[in-house]
C-alpha cells in the first residue's frame, strides 16, 4: 500500500482506532448545574406544601421567588435548568400567593373565635373584679401588715 493512503497513525484507512492504552486517563466533562434554579424548585414545593403554616410558606414562597428570578437571569446568560429556574419561580408565587389567601381567610375568623372563647359570665366577673380592684386602691389607705419581732408605734 503506498504510503500517501495510510494514515496518521499508521493505520489503514477503513480500520477502527486502536483502544487507548491500558491506565490512560480519562477527563470526565464537568456537570453543569445551576444551584439557585435548583434551591428554587425545593422552595417553592415546600412553600405549596407548607403554606397553611403560613409564615413558613410566606418565608419560603418569597425565597423561591427571588431565587427562580435570579436563575432566570443566569440561564440567560448560559447557565442550564431553564425549566427548573421557571418552575421555582412559578411555584413560589403560587405558594406565597396561597399563603396570603390563607392569612386573609383564617386570620379574621381566628380573631372573632378567640373572642368568644369565655363564656360571658366568666367575663362579666373578671370586669366586676377589676372594677372592684380599682375602686378599693382609690378609696382605702394601704394597710400595712405587722411583721413578727417588731413592735408596731
Amino acid at each position: 500500500m503506498p504510503e500517501d493512503e495510510r494514515s496518521e497513525r499508521g493505520r489503514s484507512p477503513g480500520l477502527p482506532a486502536p483502544p487507548a492504552p491500558v491506565g490512560t486517563p480519562t477527563v470526565a466533562a464537568a456537570p453543569s448545574s445551576n444551584g439557585l434554579a435548583t434551591a428554587a424548585l425545593v422552595l417553592g414545593i415546600l412553600a405549596i406544601v407548607f403554606f397553611w403554616t403560613v409564615w413558613l410558606g410566606v418565608i419560603l414562597g418569597i425565597l423561591a421567588t427571588v431565587f427562580g428570578a435570579t436563575a432566570r437571569s443566569r440561564v440567560r446568560r448560559g447557565d442550564p435548568h431553564f425549566a427548573s429556574a421557571t418552575a421555582g419561580f412559578i411555584l413560589g408565587v403560587v405558594g406565597l400567593a396561597c399563603s396570603l389567601l390563607f392569612l386573609a381567610i383564617v386570620l379574621p375568623t381566628t380573631r372573632v373565635a378567640s373572642d368568644h372563647a369565655l363564656p360571658r359570665r366568666a367575663v362579666v366577673a373578671v370586669e366586676r373584679t377589676a372594677v372592684l380592684h380599682d375602686r378599693s386602691a382609690t378609696t382605702e389607705p394601704p394597710r400595712h401588715r405587722a411583721v413578727a419581732g417588731h413592735r408596731c408605734s
